[in-house]
């Protein structure tokens, strides 16, 4: 065989080996693109060629985004400066839903990645959208205004963001798009998933304005110039619920640390909301007395102390329920709650407060389970008002307090079981236990009342109260 006819067999192989490796692997990593932010059809990834260019700035993609439409994602480089960073929905008509995509490592095709988070230092914008909105792994920091608005008919998705030390707010999240006292949109939800972060903002960490459901996972927003978080949907149209699954924080705040009104239930576990010091600033404030008869409940353990006013102020025309409440060392209530019944149980402290350590008023039955602390308070240890329903304390502690240890006023039946009401009228003159206004039957099962200024009890005129001197909970 000759040398050309072997050189030809050769070159033949080469070539198929090539065409063969070419197959298996697929096209050689593309190079990272040139700019910082691509749009991409919802499905696709940058490299397609359904995607725009990679634009250095927002304000660049713009233009290529004026002939695309449908759903689809803006996908972000490690970190972004210019001050264009906003979506319009008024100049993009065509686009529908909206994904805004951190962590993009630049890569296409088969080097394209997803990790850590963009970095901001701008705000970002979505406003006057119309269609679904989600924004995932930002940091936003040090921006001039609010870090990150989102305006919206649809549903808002908030997925591992961070939005601090910026000159407006964290977030304002809005999908209710208020139309005189009513949204002028209804049902889109606002759920906020992964840890997001709204801490140490001049205005408000974090506000929450939606026609429909709320819910978040771990929260923080803490140190805000504003109030910690606003989150309402209380313009609703139907008993939409709001859930914050926890653990969430607002502590630290120049408002309140938590202001929650919802149109349906409330949800809340694990709670922190400590040391609010503005102008009479409570750790948190929760209503929902709204149109409709919806619950509120709080579970897990939840800190509510060194406040300016009340520790919790919580109002429902539904029942509550509470576990695992700390109210203390707050300038007004440690606990202030309003509800058709009230629930509580775990163990629960509401101590040295500058006004009671708790005051309840119910239309229904009222239970305090558990162990219950009320002491070194500056008024009553607690107040409470049943409207003639029954009450029920156990295992409760009121000692030491400036008036009455337990004063209840209009109450049906009351039985208390294991109780301290001891070293009360610290201000010269206050009961263990005192009945405001006569109640319908009062039963002392395993309680002590030494040492109080005026005596150990005042049924003023109501019925003597049966007394047994045995604590029968183990």
């Amino acid at each position: 065989m000759n040398k050309n006819r072997l050189f030809s067999i050769f070159s033949a192989s080469m070539l198929i080996l090539f065409a063969l490796s070419a197959f298996f692997t697929g096209p050689a990593l593309a190079a990272p693109a040139a700019g910082a932010v691509i749009w991409c059809p919802t499905g696709q990834k940058p490299g397609s060629a359904r995607c725009t260019a990679a634009e250095p700035t927002v304000g660049a993609l713009l233009g290529d985004l004026a002939s695309k439409s449908g759903a689809g994602m803006v996908y972000f480089t490690s970190s972004y400066s210019s001050a264009d960073a906003a979506f319009d929905h008024t100049g993009l008509a065509r686009l529908t839903d909206l994904t805004i995509q951190g962590g993009w490592n630049g890569m296409m095709g088969k080097g394209y990645k997803l990790g850590g988070l963009t970095a901001l230092s701008v705000p970002l914008t979505v406003q006057n959208w119309v269609g679904n909105v989600s924004v995932n792994a930002l940091t936003i920091s040090g921006a001039s205004g609010t870090g990150l608005t989102v305006h919206t008919t649809g549903n808002i998705h908030i997925l591992n963001v961070q939005s601090k030390n910026n000159t407006g707010a964290g977030a304002s999240l809005d999908n209710c798009n208020d139309n005189g006292g009513r949204c002028g949109t209804h049902g889109a939800s606002v759920t906020l998933t992964g840890t997001n972060v709204f801490d140490s903002n001049a205005g408000d960490g974090l506000d929450v304005y939606s026609g429909g459901a709320i819910s978040s996972g771990p929260l923080s927003a803490n140190h805000n110039g504003g109030a910690g978080a606003h989150i309402a949907n209380n313009y609703a149209a139907s008993a939409t619920p709001v859930t914050l699954s926890g653990p969430s924080g607002f502590s630290g705040n120049g408002i309140d640390g938590l202001e929650l009104y919802a149109q349906g239930a409330i949800t809340a576990n694990n709670l922190t909301a400590e040391g609010n010091a503005g102008n009479w600033s409570m750790g948190a404030y929760i209503f929902n007395a709204y149109n409709f008869t919806a619950p509120i409940k709080i579970g897990g353990t939840s800190q509510f102390t060194g406040n300016s006013a009340h520790g919790l102020f919580i109002y429902s025309n539904g029942a509550i329920t509470m576990q695992n409440i700390n109210g203390s060392q707050n300038g007004g209530e440690g606990l202030y709650a309003v509800s058709q019944a009230i629930t509580l149980g775990g163990a629960n402290t509401f101590n040295n407060n500058t006004a009671q350590g708790a005051q309840i008023f119910a239309g229904g039955a009222v239970n305090l389970g558990g162990t219950n602390s009320f002491l070194n308070n500056g008024s009553d240890g607690l107040y409470l008002e049943s409207k003639g329903t029954p009450v029920s304390l156990t295992r409760i502690t009121t000692d030491s307090n400036y008036y009455d240890g337990l004063k209840i006023s209009k109450a049906g039946k009351v039985t208390v079981t294991c109780g301290n009401f001891m070293d009360n009228g610290t201000s010269g003159s206050g009961y263990g236990w005192e009945t405001g206004e006569p109640a319908a039957s009062i039963t002392m099962i395993g309680t002590q009342a030494d040492g109080n200024q005026s005596g150990p009890f005042n049924t003023n005129g109501g019925p003597d109260p049966v007394m047994r001197p045995t604590c029968t909970l183990p």
